[in-house]
C-alpha cells in the first residue's frame, strides 16, 4: 500500500488546481484537511478510504493532509485550498453566526462529544457538580476545555469561576498531575484517555454531560459555493467514508495493520507486538466510539443528520458567549447527500473486513 502524499501547510496555501479537473477526465482531484497536527490510528475515516481504494473507487483523487486545528483547517477550505475539511462543528458554527466562515456541516464523523472528565478513582470528586472549589487540569488555559467547563457548570448549576483551570498540558505531564494531587480532574477527550490507558495510567470517569450523545464532535465541511457546485463530489467523499466506518467497526485490527502499512515510522518494529497491536486496537476503539460506531449497525444512516443535534451545540455555544444571538440551524448543515453516503452495500464492506489478510 501506498503512503499517503505529504504536503505540508506552506504547499498546501500554494496548492492550485485542487477543484474538479478539466471537462472530460474521469477523476476528480481534491484536497481533504483534518484539524490534528498529525495523523495517528484514531483517524480511519482519512485514513483508511485512502488505503482501500475506496476513493479511487469513486473516481475521486484525494490528498489527505492534517490540518493542524479546526481553526486553520477551516482558513484551508474558505482560502479554496481545500476541498472537504474536518473539523470540531462549534467552529464552524461560531464563524457562521459570526459571518466569518461561510461553510456547512455535511457529514458527522463522530456522532457524539469526545470530551472525558478524569478523576483518581478514591477522589471526593464524583460527579461534576462536585468540581466547585477544585482544580481542573486543561491542556492549554486557551483551549476549548475553558467553554466545556463553563458550559457543563451551567448545566450543573454552580458557578464557573469556582473551579480553578491549571494548564497541565496532554500525556504523561497532565497524567501526572492529575495522579500527584496537582489538580483533582483533568479535561481531555476519549481518544487521549485510550492513550493514558495504554501508558499504564488508572483513573475514574465521572458521569458525561447529558448533551454528550447529543452533540456532535469532528464534522466534514465544505463551503456554500462548493457544496452548491459539486454535490456529487460530497456523496462520493461521504460514500468512501461511511464504507471506511463499517470495515473499521467490522475489524478493527485490519485497520490497525492497514495504518501501519501507510505510516510504517508510527508501527511497531515487531509487527507481532501483541502489546502494540492492542495499544493500537484501543485507540482506535475509542474513537470508534465517538463515531458510535461500537453500538449502531453496519447499515446505519451513516453522515445523516439532525437538526436538534445543531440546536443542542448552538445553545452551548450561546451559553459560552461564543455567539451572540441563535440563527435557524438549518444555515448550519446541508444533509442532501445523506441517501447517497449509504449507497452500498453495507454487508459487502464488512465481508471485505472479515477476510481481509495483511
Amino acid at each position: 500500500m501506498n503512503r499517503m502524499p505529504t504536503l505540508g501547510l506552506a504547499a498546501l496555501f500554494a496548492a492550485a488546481a485542487l477543484g474538479t479537473v478539466a471537462a472530460g477526465e474521469a477523476t476528480t482531484k481534491i484536497t481533504y484537511v483534518v484539524g490534528t497536527p498529525n495523523f495517528n490510528v484514531g483517524y480511519p475515516f482519512a485514513t483508511l478510504p485512502v488505503a482501500l481504494g475506496y476513493f479511487e473507487d469513486e473516481a475521486l483523487d484525494v490528498t489527505v493532509e492534517p490540518g493542524q486545528s479546526s481553526a486553520l483547517a477551516l482558513q484551508l477550505l474558505t482560502s479554496g485550498t481545500a476541498q472537504i475539511a474536518v473539523a470540531q462543528p462549534t467552529t464552524g458554527m461560531s464563524g457562521r453566526a459570526n459571518g466569518t466562515t461561510m461553510v456547512k456541516g455535511v457529514y458527522p464523523i463522530a456522532r457524539r462529544n469526545a470530551n472525558d472528565l478524569l478523576v483518581r478513582c478514591d477522589s471526593e470528586v464524583k460527579t461534576f457538580r462536585d468540581m466547585a472549589g477544585h482544580k481542573l487540569g486543561v491542556a492549554t488555559l486557551g483551549s476549548g476545555a475553558n467553554a466545556y467547563t463553563i458550559a457543563r457548570a451551567a448545566e450543573e448549576g454552580i458557578d464557573p469561576n469556582s473551579i480553578e483551570l491549571v494548564n497541565v498540558g496532554v500525556g504523561a505531564p497532565a497524567a501526572e498531575a492529575l495522579k500527584s494531587g496537582v489538580v483533582d480532574a483533568y479535561t481531555t477527550v476519549t481518544v487521549f484517555t485510550a492513550q493514558l490507558e495504554n501508558a499504564g495510567y488508572e483513573f475514574c470517569l465521572l458521569p458525561p454531560s447529558r448533551s454528550k450523545d447529543q452533540m456532535y464532535g469532528f464534522m466534514m465541511f465544505a463551503t456554500d459555493d462548493y457544496i452548491a457546485a459539486h454535490p456529487d463530489v460530497i456523496a462520493r467523499v461521504g460514500r468512501a467514508t461511511a464504507k471506511a466506518t463499517v470495515f473499521a467497526q467490522t475489524n478493527p485490527e485490519a485497520a490497525v495493520r492497514i495504518f501501519w502499512s501507510q505510516y510504517p515510522e508510527q508501527a511497531p518494529k515487531d509487527p507481532n507486538d501483541a502489546k502494540a497491536l492492542a495499544d493500537a486496537v484501543n485507540i482506535l476503539t475509542a474513537q470508534l466510539a465517538d463515531m458510535k460506531a461500537d453500538v449502531l449497525p453496519a447499515d446505519f444512516a451513516w453522515g445523516s443528520q439532525e437538526a436538534s443535534a445543531w440546536a443542542t451545540m448552538q445553545d452551548f455555544l450561546l451559553t459560552v458567549g461564543q455567539i451572540a444571538a441563535p440563527l435557524d440551524v438549518g444555515v448550519y448543515f446541508d444533509d442532501s447527500q445523506a441517501s447517497a453516503y449509504v449507497d452500498f452495500d453495507p454487508a459487502e464492506i464488512e465481508r471485505q473486513a472479515r477476510e481481509w489478510k495483511p
